[in-house]
């Protein structure tokens, strides 16, 4: 029936309510605005895509839809893939190991895969095992970086139907509600789209079935403030010319502003080392020893101040640094 004829009806005429035998469920909004990919989650592989675009204006400007480009996989490389991470809860930019499970529908109409791929906005550092219905399996570790892990796995194929697969790997964790977004991917097909995990129940074993983690709440905004080396030797030697004030930033879940400065015993500043906006993670910012004017400042002690400005507060951390020569 077309909604015209169905408008039409004098009688009989009941609500409209989503069609969820033969669709997902609405997604949350994308923002499409900076021109960037963006990968779109559902639940299953699905032969049609529904969209509903809306456009807000600005001023008296007007809007427009020009082009829209995807790129499919057919056939897929798996069927829905359900995963949960544990724990859900951890200590601030503490470094935990975490399990991250995960259940792929494997059948007759995918390819398979051999690759699975992490990304958080916390940090990883460092994988420890994978194991495959709980036999440890041979892997390879093909990329760790701050926010990127990637890991091979043996192929899987519609003989793994629904196999429980579990990546045991240790990470920071540096606000509420950091996510890990898993991915599988085929090496064979390195241009296709992969499959992304979608937050269910995995496994029993584990009480989760969610993909982000908490922090334990209390405690500041500003933790692990300090200074390496803490003597400054700026003679052009090579060796300490420079100190690195360090600090990690906590629970912001946007930018917060940041201030680093190098202050004398009075408390007149000598140098702002830096001023911008950070977010949560573990920042450095070097002093070589010089004032305002790129001169060296005399042999003494001084103090090195961090500041950070967020909607959730102000923190100050101190602390003193030698300069010698």
């Amino acid at each position: 029936m077309t909604r015209t004829a169905y408008e039409s009806l004098s009688s009989g005429r009941s609500d409209i309510t989503p069609d969820l035998d033969h669709w997902s469920a609405w997604s949350g909004v994308y923002d499409f605005a900076d021109s960037a990919a963006t990968a779109m989650v559902s639940s299953s592989p699905r032969r049609f895509l529904q969209l509903q675009v809306e456009f807000v204006p600005k001023g008296l400007h007007g809007g427009g839809l020009e082009m829209m480009e995807f790129r499919v996989s057919q056939p897929p490389v798996s069927g829905p893939v359900v995963g949960e991470i544990w724990p859900v809860e951890v200590e601030p930019a503490a470094v935990t190991s975490f399990v991250y499970a995960l259940r792929p529908e494997l059948g007759p109409e995918t390819t398979g895969f051999d690759q699975l791929v992490l990304e958080t906005s916390g940090k990883f550092t460092g994988l420890d095992s994978v194991w495959i219905n709980q036999e440890r399996a041979d892997i390879d570790l093909l990329s760790v970086q701050d926010q990127h892990l990637v890991v091979g796995l043996p192929r899987m194929g519609p003989t793994d139907n629904r196999k429980l697969v579990e990546v045991f790997f240790r990470a920071q964790v540096y606000y509420f509600g950091t996510m890990f977004q898993g991915q599988v991917f085929d090496s064979e097909r390195p241009l296709e789209v992969g499959q992304l995990v979608e937050a269910e129940d995995a496994t029993f074993r584990l009480d989760s079935t969610q993909l982000w983690v908490g922090i334990q709440l209390g405690g500041g905004l500003l933790r692990q403030v300090g200074v390496h080396p803490p003597v400054v030797t700026p003679n052009g030697d090579g060796i300490n010319d420079q100190v690195h004030i360090e600090y990690t930033v906590l629970k912001l879940t946007e930018a917060g502003a940041v201030e680093v400065a190098i202050l004398d015993l009075s408390g007149r500043r000598v140098r702002q080392v830096y001023q911008g906006r950070d977010r949560s993670g573990r920042h450095g910012r070097a002093w070589d020893g010089r004032g305002e004017d790129e001169r060296v400042v005399a042999p003494g002690f001084y103090m090195y101040q961090v500041q950070l400005d967020a909607d959730e507060g102000r923190e100050e951390r101190n602390g003193l640094i030698s300069v010698v020569y």
